[in-house]
């Protein structure tokens, strides 16, 4: 023996700096502090039987996050420590394994005590590689707890800094009560027991309020909006001249956007109404899936809108207290189906599985799939709005929708004259801001996932031009200039009127707003990021370099953004990109003072053009998430025109 190594075991100085960068024998980040918010993550069991969120599972247990691998010896050898704690606190704690990179593999730092107990493996490529020697593990060490596998780029092992071992206790509230030292030295149960036992004892301990300690899921009924409405018939005299409709009234957030986006209020104001009565959907599913956004993003507008959707469709004031509260057995195995996707898509589509998609396909058809995944992006687009202008339900509402035409409305857009783009203004306000501390992936590792989405099979076909063009409502596309933009070949060609109708309200918005395009661009990247959405994340740099970005410039800037560290950036962007992650993560916690931060960087006006903005990258994020585009190699935005329309001035 040498060193306190087993003889074949001791590394050499290169094996040792290898295995550091390469994360073998450490992550090179810290994981969360004690008192820390504990970092989510959604991970599939071994097996693939099911996907653990953590944040879903917080709440009325403390937690206990045991990370280990299997060719790390200290581990393997002390594990038994933690099923005997299992054994003992299985009822009042939940405890989850979390597979990550191996410690030794054979073409690491291999250990010969390893191979002489038969276990030799080499460092896994891929995640499915990584689940068959997890499941070799758990083989030999039958752990009682699920024991989940963390994805091939280590987003979860180095947030929590796990590899090769470590020990975590998590709170009711979601915070870190203990942290284990780094394995195998560090890897003590015995500390983890004593620090859960005093987590449970803080749990049971008398508060303040029966509710403390518990998360908080009710609806957020907003009373003062954040910004001036106009009368009824103000708004109407703002918007541009309705054939159609004229003078019914309107929705709070119609009122709130005309003075300032009147030709862009109006293609909402049709493209509402044609989401709320397309015929492709019962009223009854129509309201399932406005229902199941609200409930995941604390909506209460949009509870409202649903609830009164579903009435309208002969549900009783009993059903519809079930369903607010998430109790689904009133509903058919369809209808359930609907609403299950629905939440999954709002919370995180990017956790949606391939199985999920497949069976909502099998149930309705790929193009009625489509068509649920662009009602749930709206019902998302919307809510964030409302929650972040404070919004209130109307006097006399839920409004229902309003069929309404507009005189200056073509299939390409109102024909609105591009209004000027002026720089960012230079206050100085916005230096505390929050930063989101985005852990789980590095730079390198984000550009290495945007590579993979440039090989990943989508999950429903794409339309060709041809079969688009013949869908294709004229004036949206040059019929003679083919699309290269998938997502757009996907929402036009499967959904030839929501589709197309969405499309329009962008144009009518991308003219009407005073938005450059790096900034905009830069505040859809920290979305991407914090959602990780990968498909539109590389979207964003295709349009950093249509803004006039090089390709050092854009890694540089999205280098920053990652790293959290943005003190390079100007005032208006740190406190629109802070808005940006709030809206996106949590849209409820949105307050006054973030949003008056914004306008103070920015300006009434354009602080409104990037709320309307952030609320809009969410509408796109769940399409490319829910059907895992392949990301376009080429950029698809250079020398990309829609028709000209002459423009009224």
């Amino acid at each position: 023996m040498s060193s306190g190594f087993l003889p074949g075991d001791a590394p050499t100085p290169d094996l040792l700096l290898k295995g550091l960068f390469a994360g073998e024998v450490g992550s090179l980040q810290e994981g969360p502090s004690v008192n820390d918010p504990a970092p989510d993550f959604s991970l599939k069991t071994h097996d693939g039987s099911r996907t653990v969120r953590l944040s879903e599972v917080i709440g009325s247990k403390p937690v206990v996050l045991v990370f280990g691998n299997f060719t790390c010896g200290p581990f393997r050898s002390m594990y038994p420590g933690v099923e005997d704690i299992y054994r003992r606190f299985k009822d009042d704690a939940v405890f989850l394994g979390v597979y990550v990179r191996e410690a030794h593999p054979t073409d690491g730092w291999k250990m010969e005590s390893n191979a002489k107990v038969g276990v030799a493996v080499a460092q896994p490529k891929t995640t499915a590689e990584r689940i068959d020697v997890a499941q070799q593990c758990h083989r030999l060490l039958k752990p009682s707890i699920p024991l989940l596998v963390d994805e091939i780029d280590d987003p979860t092992g180095n947030a929590y800094s796990g590899m090769p071992a470590r020990l975590y206790v998590i709170d009711t509230a979601g915070k870190v009560t203990y942290k284990s030292g780094r394995g195998p030295f560090g890897f003590k149960t015995g500390e983890m027991e004593q620090a859960l036992m005093m987590t449970l004892v803080d749990a049971t301990s008398p508060k303040p309020e029966a509710t403390q300690g518990k998360r908080d899921t009710a609806p957020v009924f907003h009373e003062r909006p954040r910004v001036e409405l106009a009368t009824n018939d103000e708004a109407w005299r703002l918007l541009p001249e309705a054939t159609v409709g004229r003078g019914q009234p309107l929705p709070n957030w119609a009122k709130a956007l005309a003075p300032k986006l009147p030709h862009t209020t109006a293609a909402m104001l049709e493209l509402d109404h044609l989401y709320r009565t397309t015929p492709q959907f019962s009223g009854r599913e129509r309201g399932l899936v406005r229902l199941s956004a609200a409930r995941i993003n604390r909506s209460g507008y949009g509870l409202a809108l649903a609830r009164a959707e579903l009435k309208e469709a002969a549900l009783t004031d009993a059903q519809l207290e079930q369903l607010s509260a998430g109790e689904l057995g009133s509903l058919e195995e369809r209808e359930r189906l609907i609403v299950r996707f629905a939440e999954q898509l709002s919370r995180a589509g990017r956790d949606l599985t391939d199985a999920q998609v497949d069976e909502v396909k099998r149930a309705f058809g790929e193009d009625r799939l489509v068509g649920l995944v662009l009602l749930t992006a709206y019902a998302n687009f919307q809510d964030r709005l409302v929650h972040a202008l404070a919004l209130p339900i109307e006097a006399d509402g839920p409004l229902p929708p309003i069929e309404v035409k507009f005189a200056a409305s073509t299939a390409g857009g109102s024909l609105t004259p591009q209004a000027s783009r002026p720089a960012l203004p230079s206050a100085s306000s916005a230096d505390d801001v929050r930063v989101p501390q985005w852990s789980d992936f590095s730079f390198d590792a984000l550009q290495a996932r945007l590579e993979q989405q440039r090989d990943r099979a989508p999950r429903v076909a794409i339309p060709e031009w041809d079969e688009v063009i013949e869908r294709l409502p004229k004036g949206l596309y040059n019929p003679d200039k083919p699309l290269r933009i998938r997502w757009s070949r996907l929402v036009i060609g499967r959904q030839p009127q929501l589709g197309p109708a969405w499309v329009k309200c962008l144009r009518v918005f991308g003219n009407e707003a005073k938005q450059d395009r790096a900034f905009e661009e830069s505040v859809f990247w920290v979305v991407t990021r914090e959602l990780r959405c990968f498909y539109c994340m590389g979207h964003c740099e295709m349009l950093m370099q249509v803004g006039g970005l090089n390709s050092e410039q854009i890694a540089d800037r999205t280098r920053q953004m990652a790293e959290g560290n943005w003190s390079g950036f100007a005032p208006a962007e740190r406190a629109t990109f802070s808005l940006a992650s709030q809206m996106t993560s949590a849209p409820w916690t949105v307050s006054a003072q973030d949003v008056e931060r914004v306008e103070q960087a920015l300006g009434p006006e354009r602080a409104l053009d990037a709320i309307w903005w952030i609320s809009r990258c969410q509408f796109m994020t769940k399409v490319s998430d829910t059907f895992q585009l392949q990301l376009e190699r080429d950029n698809v935005f250079q020398n990309f025109e829609p028709p000209r329309e002459e423009a009224k001035k």
